[in-house]
């Protein structure tokens, strides 16, 4: 006979052993988006596979010319997802034509959307669709060399 502190022991393993429900939440993906199902990506229904690369510098692309060359050489690259930051904050805003999205002054920041601010982000996202290729965008930012979260 097996002791009662035994099966004390065995009572977190029950709802496994009795089959306790457990809720499955569908989720509805856009088309084109990709997701994770079980250990794969998918997309559009299909397993997604792909190259990528780590390109932090996009956003620094000032003209047409210079985003239709770092495109064009992704695409000869093959890359299928790019990752790319969608943060830079400055302290001051650059003279020169340096990307930044927020100004940072004091204990308060503005949002830069003008040309050297979101419109580039905006542009880095029209030619990714462009060129078919999927963006992972980095929101935060913990390097204090780039303003890091330890400053907000």
């Amino acid at each position: 006979m097996i002791a009662f502190s035994k099966l004390l022991t065995l009572l977190p393993l029950l709802p496994f052993v009795f089959g306790a429900p457990v809720e499955v939440v569908k989720r509805s993906v856009p088309s084109g988006f990709p997701y994770a199902e079980g250990t794969k990506f998918m997309l559009d229904g299909q397993p997604f596979c792909f190259g990528g690369m780590n390109a932090y510098w996009i956003p620094q692309l000032v003209t047409d010319a210079q985003y239709t060359q770092a495109f064009d050489m992704l695409k000869d690259l093959n890359a299928k997802v790019l990752r790319t930051w969608a943060f830079s904050m400055v302290e001051t805003v650059p003279t020169n034509s340096l990307t930044y999205y927020q100004l940072w002054e004091g204990d308060s920041f503005t949002v830069n959307t003008g040309a050297n601010g979101l419109e580039r982000m905006d542009k880095t996202v029209a030619m990714a669709e462009k060129y078919n290729i999927k963006l992972i965008l980095a929101f935060t930012n913990n390097w204090d060399d780039y303003g890091g979260a330890d400053h907000a």
